[in-house]
């Protein structure tokens, strides 16, 4: 597979850990959490191989290009409306859980509509890029990033603060039946994969997905899984962990180093962080102004119109987040998120829906043409 794969992958992984999915799953500690992890696993690999061999299937095309190929409009359009209202909402969530945690952290005398506004200059910038630059973008931050985040969660687990009694008596619950919000939030650090609707037309040869890539994935999304539900346990304690709402900033803040410029270590890595899931961001709300435009050229084709969407789509991005953050809480952000998250498997297990009758019409029209 190409590398950018990957990079869209593993950028879901990273941005997994100082975002609600911890808290989430620390909510359900005594609920199943960890056999919600587990289906949860299954669930995500499985989800990633089967959009991954779909798109495989046609080289340099996104979504929108074999919705238009294989579904009438009338079908197509009301897909790619709703699917760029989805990717909108993604990016929007978690804006919002960056901006609360930049108030809390480090920005705590700024108001959070300032601190949205402040974040939106810089995306607002990623909206008139194109694809091949966003992905030459989010390779560049994770190359520089990614060592140094291995690096500080490496220290986390050898540190002697680690209480491993902690995360020997949060395993007791493995028998727990599976929890339905928890096995959402884990799965939601599967769906980098699901941004090939866009970023499929930058893909111009066709992919191998081996056995031993998805084994590597599989692998590497249980290491994220476990080091996002244990290693906060580890260091805050099973029975007090779900009350902590950052529980990661926390076990961070306890570490110091002397490594050159390195000492407060949750400093670092709250920017290293954020650095990623600011290139996040971008790539959701990119794959939501692109549907929007397919949208759009479903109706019309003229290339000035589209360009007009760009602006509008930046009006209603400043628009709805500015407003959204004047009126809403950390606490009320957290319900609505906790009522989003459950919707998510749902979701995408309708994306694979589409897919699947996109490949089913494509094998009825080619017997057809054999036919004729």
């Amino acid at each position: 597979m190409s590398r950018y794969f990957y990079y869209l992958v593993v950028v879901e992984f990273v941005g997994s850990i100082l975002s609600v999915i911890p808290s989430f799953l620390f909510e359900s500690s005594k609920k199943g959490t960890i056999m919600s992890m587990l289906l949860a696993l299954l669930a995500g690999v499985a989800f990633i191989y089967w959009i991954t061999k779909f798109f495989n299937h046609y080289p340099g095309r996104g979504l929108p290009e074999l919705l238009q190929q294989h579904i009438p409009k009338w079908m197509a359009f009301p897909i790619l409306f709703l699917f760029s209202l989805a990717w909108f909402i993604f990016g929007l969530k978690t804006l919002l859980n960056y901006s609360f945690l930049l108030k809390r952290f480090l920005l705590p005398h700024l108001q959070i509509n300032w601190i949205i506004a402040l974040l939106l200059l810089f995306i607002t910038y990623s909206f008139f890029m194109k694809t091949k630059k966003l992905l030459y973008t989010l390779e560049i931050v994770l190359f520089i990033n990614i060592p140094l985040m291995i690096y500080i969660i490496g220290i986390l687990y050898v540190n002697t603060g680690l209480d491993w009694d902690y995360v020997k008596k949060s395993m007791m619950y493995v028998y727990h039946a599976p929890n339905l919000l928890a096995f959402s939030a884990s799965f939601l650090i599967f769906i980098g994969a699901s941004n090939l609707i866009i970023v499929n037309r930058e893909f111009k040869n066709k992919q191998k997905l081996t056995t031993f890539q998805i084994l590597l994935l599989c692998v590497l999304g249980a290491w994220i899984l476990f080091t996002n539900y244990f290693i906060p346990i580890g260091y805050n304690g099973f029975e007090r962990i779900q009350y902590i709402n950052f529980p990661w900033i926390l076990g961070t803040d306890s570490l110091k180093v002397a490594l050159a410029f390195l000492e407060r270590i949750m400093f670092v890595f709250l920017f290293l962080h954020i650095s990623v899931t600011f290139v996040n961001i971008i790539i959701f709300w990119h794959v939501s102004l692109e549907l929007l435009k397919s949208t759009a050229k479903l109706v019309r084709r003229k290339q000035k119109e589209s360009n007009m969407i760009t602006y509008i789509f930046v009006l209603v991005v400043w628009s709805i987040s500015l407003i959204i953050s004047m009126k809403i809480t950390e606490s009320s952000y957290l319900m609505y998120a906790r009522s989003l998250f459950v919707a998510f498997p749902p979701f995408f297990l309708l994306v694979l829906i589409v897919c699947w009758f996109i490949s089913w019409r494509d094998k009825h029209d080619n017997r057809s043409l054999k036919t004729n």
